[in-house]
This record gives C-alpha cells, sequence and structure tokens, in this order.
C-alpha cells in the first residue's frame, strides 16, 4: 500500500513539474545546450587527440604465448622473452641511480629542502626527539 502512494505522490510531482514549466522555455533551453554541445565539441575532439586514444585503445596489446585462449598472456613487444631490463648493462639498484646521474644531470633526483629550524622535544617517557 505505501509503495503505491509513494509511486502515486512521485508522479504527481512530475506531473506539476511538467505544469510549472512552460515548454517553450524547456525547448529553447534544450536547443542552448544542443548548439553549446556541437560548437565545443569538435575544437575538444581535435585538440585533445581523442581518435588516437581510441586507436591505441582497440590494438592489440598482448598475446597468448602458447596460442591456446586460456593463455598464459604475453606483451606484444616481448613475445620472445619478457624484458628484464631497461637499459642495456643497468642491472642493479646501484647501477640505475649512476645511470640516472649520467644521463640526467640537470633533473633534481634526490628531494632536499632547507632546514628552516630545530627544536629537542623530550617525550613523557624521557626521549628526546629533534623537530
Amino acid at each position: 500500500m505505501l509503495e503505491s502512494e509513494h509511486e502515486v505522490m512521485d508522479q504527481q510531482n512530475r506531473m506539476k513539474l511538467k505544469e510549472d514549466m512552460s515548454p517553450l522555455l524547456l525547448q529553447v533551453f534544450r536547443s542552448v545546450v544542443w548548439v553549446y554541445s556541437v560548437i565545443t565539441f569538435l575544437p575538444w575532439y581535435l585538440l585533445s587527440g581523442a581518435s588516437g586514444n581510441q586507436a591505441r585503445a582497440k590494438r592489440l596489446k598482448s598475446r597468448s604465448v602458447s596460442g591456446n585462449p586460456a593463455g598464459p598472456y604475453r606483451a606484444v613487444n616481448s613475445q620472445q622473452k619478457l624484458v628484464s631490463l631497461l637499459h642495456e648493462g643497468v642491472d642493479t639498484l646501484d647501477k640505475v641511480f649512476e645511470y640516472a646521474v649520467v644521463h640526467f644531470p640537470e633533473r633534481d633526483c634526490l628531494g632536499t629542502r632547507e632546514l628552516l629550524s630545530e627544536e629537542d622535544e623530550i617525550q613523557p617517557n624521557g626521549k628526546v626527539f629533534k623537530k
């Protein structure tokens, strides 16, 4: 009983809303929104590169290694073996750091900042923390 009363009230409210809004005004509003959408869509589509994104999304990204649809799958660009090194001869963390320093000397690698102030904070258990 409650659901049917609720539905009747909801339907009456929708009908009242339709009566309150002038159909001509509603059509003018819809037309303005449609024109705005058409005018802004073309520049957005051309400038955002959406067509290229769609092409990249639809391309083949992986293939089954065994030919079986159940898998296993591997990326198309490394079908023969898995990639284990991004750069030749860089196989340890130290070599990665050295590679970054040599190839990107103008970029900041480790974050540092200026120390503005330092104070000792004594904890209730007697430990002293520098803050």
